[in-house]
């Protein structure tokens, strides 16, 4: 995870009780040097929610990514060098590009955070429950109610959702509230999408698709919709 994400661009954050990296600073760092062999020492499941991200990558900025990812997921998942290396080299390039260009968020880096409003909310509320859940496997959801919406919002083709969900779903990553087992109320997420920095007025701003390898900003979105979508899709 922190090879293929938290390495590249600079944020220094911390988690607080309401919700993850609410504060921080920025300092990037001098170089970032990865050795992949390294992933041999972690189980199966961390390397999965680590895939997470660079499924992520692909599916916001990199249709061709995206298309190479699924002929090769098999073979990264269970750790190819030469896979690995060029998968997250990739997805470091992808992320350093948008970083570079919006170094502190203030708009084309919001990119980077599809899937994560969902996922942040979902991860929040299951580890503050005494249950787990890993980063990356929250963001599978996440990634996966972030094209629901989009479908929802007529930003992209059911086809485009479902090879999407289906990458994921492949990878072994959870794709729904049924993969965990668990009863979570959309008011509850509600309540936590309330503290999420991209939050203006009193609405919500959304990372959704418009394509595979193309993510939009999505503004204005209020939280009796959210409440409605969220329900319609196993909530509470």
């Amino acid at each position: 995870l922190s090879q293929v994400d938290s390495s590249v661009g600079g944020k220094t954050g911390i988690n607080l009780e309401e919700g993850k990296n609410l504060v921080g600073s920025f300092h990037q760092p001098r170089a970032v040097i990865t050795d992949v062999s390294l992933l041999q020492t972690l189980p199966k499941r961390e390397i999965i929610a680590g895939y997470a991200e660079i499924l992520k990558c692909s599916i916001l900025g990199d249709k061709d990514f995206f298309n190479w990812l699924k002929i090769n997921q098999k073979e990264i998942l269970n750790l190819n060098n030469n896979l690995v290396a060029e998968a997250v080299e990739k997805s470091c390039i992808l992320k350093a590009k948008i970083v570079e260009e919006d170094e502190k968020e203030s708009g084309k880096r919001a990119l980077l955070n599809l899937g994560h409003t969902f996922g942040h909310a979902i991860e929040n509320k299951i580890n503050k429950d005494g249950h787990g859940i890993l980063h990356g496997e929250a963001i599978g959801i996440g990634m996966c109610l972030a094209a629901e919406l989009s479908v929802e919002m007529n930003l992209c083709s059911k086809e485009n959702k479902e090879e999407i969900i289906q990458i994921i779903r492949k990878s072994g990553l959870p794709t729904d509230l049924k993969d965990l087992n668990m009863e979570i109320y959309a008011e509850e997420i509600i309540k936590i999408f309330s503290l999420d920095k991209k939050r203006k007025d009193n609405s919500n701003t959304f990372i959704l698709i418009s394509d595979i390898g193309n993510a939009i900003i999505k503004n204005e979105i209020n939280d009796d919709k959210l409440k409605t979508f969220l329900i319609s899709n196993g909530f509470k």
